[in-house]
This record gives structure tokens, C-alpha cells and sequence, in this order.
């Protein structure tokens, strides 16, 4: 795992415990423990099935790595709200990065690299939350998949063409009209993406889809020439 710089001088002084059960972390552990890792509630095939109906809507490969209940629940949470870049990208690396080479492995690796595109947040949401939880799951996720010999970049492609009310109290039709045209390319990261890349769009949380969907049709019609994927961490549909 990514230790922070001198956490081996620190720690004797300020132990670090589990995010979620609290226990003291090994020393090559971080954030949270083996244990925690290995029991996050997992999608099951009924779940992924769903995934996949829905993303043949744009038409593209839609999954996700977990089922948003707790204790999966509180760790988005702290992504969203608890400015926790540690945590993203150690669940990207962790769980992300692993369900991503599985899905590969099952359909054929690309021949050409994998661009790793976040969902874009208004950059006053940006500033107030500190981070974009989505790009940090990204980079913990590209660390580890490059260990496995692919080539891998994370590229900001889009942007969010404006500031909207956050859609934690919306329905399903709330949901969907706003985020409809919220999203576009930005022109001087789409000039670098190889016509031969495998573009992933990372999410950290899916309630109905519309945000990812919308953002993917964005990217379908400003990169016809690539393969597009859909992946989130956690998923509540």
C-alpha cells in the first residue's frame, strides 16, 4: 500500500486505527484493515445484471464494485463530505483496481492504454469539499493497475458545464433532468486521448445512473472512436 512520507517515524507516537472497526492498523496497512477490505458487501450477479440492462441504454459495459449499505455507506459518506483522499485512493486501489482487471481478464485485455476519467465536480463544490473524490479513487486505482502491466492514465476529460443543486433529496426524474447537459469535453484533454484507448469513467456512487449515463453519451459522441466502460464504487439502484 502508499504509505504517507516518515508514517513509520509517526506511528510509535500517533498509532493509526481503522477507519471503520477501530483496531490498530499493521504497519503496512492504511486506512482501513484486511478484514474491513475483505467483508465490504459485494454487488451480486442479480446487482451487476442491472448495471449491465442499463448501460445498454448508451449502449456501453456498465458495473460496480459494491452494494451501498453499511459500512459501505459511511465510507462514501467520508469520500464525499470528509475530505479522506487517503481512503479514495486506497479503495480504488484495493477494490476498484481488482474488479477492473477481473472484468478484463474475462473480456480481453485492450491492446491500447486505459484512460481513467473521474466525474467531474463544479470547482466551488470542488473547494468546499477540498478534493474530487472520484479523481482520488482514480489514482488509487491506476497505482495498482499499472502493477499489473497496463498502461494506465488518469485524464480529466470532462467538466461540468455548470453549478447544480446537489441531488441527495432527488427522485429518479429530478435526477435525470439535472443532470441533462451538465457535462462537456475539455477540448485540450480530448486532443491527448490515443484513438486506440479503453476510456473508463469512475464514480464514486450510483443512485438511479442518470449522472454517469449523461456524462457517458458526452463522451460516446466526443470519442466515437474509442471503447467506453462505466465503474463505480458503490452502487444503491
Amino acid at each position: 500500500m502508499n504509505i504517507r512520507p516518515l508514517s513509520f517515524l509517526t506511528r510509535p507516537f500517533f498509532p493509526a486505527h481503522c477507519f471503520q472497526c477501530d483496531t490498530l492498523l499493521a504497519p503496512l496497512e492504511q486506512s482501513l484493515c484486511q478484514f474491513c477490505i475483505a467483508t465490504l458487501p459485494r454487488l451480486s450477479r442479480l446487482d451487476l445484471e442491472k448495471l449491465t440492462r442499463i448501460g445498454r441504454t448508451i449502449p456501453c459495459p456498465f458495473s460496480a464494485s459494491l452494494f451501498f449499505t453499511e459500512p459501505v455507506q459511511t465510507l462514501c459518506y467520508s469520500l464525499k463530505y470528509g475530505n479522506n483522499p487517503t481512503l479514495a485512493e486506497l479503495l480504488g486501489k484495493r477494490v476498484l483496481a481488482p474488479d477492473l482487471v477481473r472484468y478484463l481478464n474475462m473480456t480481453g485485455l485492450p491492446e491500447g492504454p486505459l484512460i481513467l476519467c473521474p466525474m467531474p465536480i463544479h470547482f466551488r463544490r470542488k473547494i468546499r469539499r477540498g478534493y474530487n473524490q472520484s479523481k482520488a479513487l482514480a489514482l488509487g486505482c491506476s497505482r495498482e493497475l499499472r502493477t499489473y502491466g497496463l498502461k494506465v492514465e488518469v485524464m480529466t476529460l470532462l467538466q461540468k458545464s455548470g453549478h447544480r443543486k446537489s441531488q441527495i433529496n432527488f427522485g429518479p426524474f429530478e435526477r435525470w433532468k439535472n443532470t441533462k447537459s451538465a457535462f462537456c469535453v475539455a477540448p485540450k484533454q480530448k486532443k491527448r486521448v490515443p484513438k486506440d484507448a479503453l476510456v473508463i469513467l469512475i464514480d464514486d456512487t450510483v443512485t438511479t445512473g442518470s449522472s454517469m449515463l449523461h456524462a457517458a453519451e458526452v463522451l460516446k459522441k466526443e470519442l466515437k472512436g474509442n471503447s467506453l466502460m462505466l465503474h463505480a464504487l458503490a452502487v444503491e439502484i
